[in-house]
């Protein structure tokens, strides 16, 4: 018996292009026999999704199988019973309707001694692997597309075409991934413009489930951020709309941009220019699931708060942050440490000194702290005065 029979392999299928593109390669190196799609349904997904499943289950072979929450719920059911509306910075969708599912289906019927879980994030993606692969220790984890040679979404579109399957719907129609039907709250201001031209009931839903949560904790939360004239602040999507509705009906050109189909190059510059005043069009975010910040502390520990935010856990215990060794930090530390932040000092990089605008030496940290100088040319300088 082959070394390869003996040894399982779990693939974690979204329904997305990439998803699919890793479950093939598993399969052709390992056979379907020894694959499992292990597919978390977040009860958003767009209804072609479903149907893209089955065909390319069909085709690839192996089994899929679907995990979800216990109460069938959809994100927005999640935000409200957990009282926390999920956004680019913590998404408690992701927690309890992709990774406590998966996880607990993985530690039911795997074992980590002969099972390999594969993940579909490709070579633009590889700044989350550690966390990815600490988030799902002891198992072993694979990416496949992070292995030259490297292609982009595009080329794994055109060869599903070529195997005979149509990709969801959702690439075609704009939107850079297939996750919750465009609604995903992880996903910035460009797509959610876009979810309000393409799909605007399902922009409706969540604008009344958004101002529903609001209303109920009595905060200004919200899932998108305003940046306009420098300052931060909660940007509601019932005001992302009436924003975009005023900028479409003054300038109807600006729509276009959002359109399918539409080739912006194609685009006049004025109308270009016009739209970036209403909404930053490459502001498009996405899903960031089974990232290691948002696992729960066990499989059959669900209820658990996200680990970013474990009171129980220091800093410096959190799984994915590893202390940086490889320069003296000592002046950084001391600065951070002074404002009680000194187990910071252990999780962050120095930062990248600039250069001094005189001789172009990297400068270091003085004695004030955090006031980079450049100690020859500062130096000098004592004792003369501008006149």
């Amino acid at each position: 018996m082959s070394q390869h029979a003996l040894n399982r392999h779990v693939v974690m299928w979204s329904g997305g292009i990439t998803s699919w593109a890793t479950a093939r390669m598993v399969i052709g190196r390992y056979g379907r026999d020894n694959v499992t799609l292990l597919f978390a349904d977040t009860n958003s997904e767009d209804p072609d999704l479903h149907r893209f499943n089955q065909e390319a289950v069909a085709k690839l072979g192996g089994q899929i199988v679907r995990v979800a929450d216990p109460k069938e719920r959809n994100i927005w059911d999640v935000f409200e019973d957990d009282r926390f509306l999920g956004n680019a910075r913590l998404a408690n969708c992701s927690k309890y309707l992709k990774q406590v599912p998966s996880k607990r289906w993985v530690a039911q019927h795997t074992n980590p001694a002969d099972t390999t879980l594969h993940i579909g994030i490709d070579w633009t993606e590889t700044h989350r692997i550690q966390d990815i692969s600490t988030g799902w220790a002891p198992w072993r984890v694979e990416y496949p597309l992070t292995e030259p040679p490297l292609y982009d979404k595009d080329h794994w579109i055109a060869e599903a075409r070529r195997d005979g399957l149509e990709p969801v719907q959702t690439y075609d129609l704009g939107f850079p991934h297939a996750n919750c039907g465009g609604g995903c709250v992880r996903a910035g201001q460009g797509q959610w413009a876009r979810l309000l031209v393409v799909f605007p009931d399902r922009y409706a839903y969540a604008e009344e489930r958004e101002e529903r949560l609001r209303q109920r904790l009595r905060k200004d939360v919200a899932i998108l951020r305003d940046r306009r004239g420098g300052e931060l602040k909660p940007l509601t999507l019932r005001q992302f709309r009436q924003r975009l509705e005023a900028a479409f009906a003054a300038q109807p050109g600006l729509r276009r941009l959002l359109e399918p189909g539409t080739v912006t190059t194609r685009i006049p510059p004025a109308i270009t220019a016009a739209m970036a005043k209403v909404v930053d069009l490459d502001d498009v975010g996405g899903c960031g699931c089974f990232t290691a910040t948002e696992q729960p502390s066990s499989p059959d520990d669900p209820s658990g708060e996200l680990t970013l935010f474990d009171a129980a856990r220091t800093p410096e215990q959190m799984s994915g942050v590893l202390p940086y060794t490889g320069a003296d930090t000592s002046l950084y530390s001391r600065a951070l440490a002074g404002d009680g932040y000194g187990w910071l000092s252990r999780i962050l990089p120095p930062p990248a000194p600039l250069s001094c605008p005189r001789c172009r030496r990297p400068t270091q940290l003085g004695t004030v702290p955090l006031l980079w100088e450049c100690p020859p040319c500062d130096t000098r300088d004592e004792g003369t005065t501008s006149t």
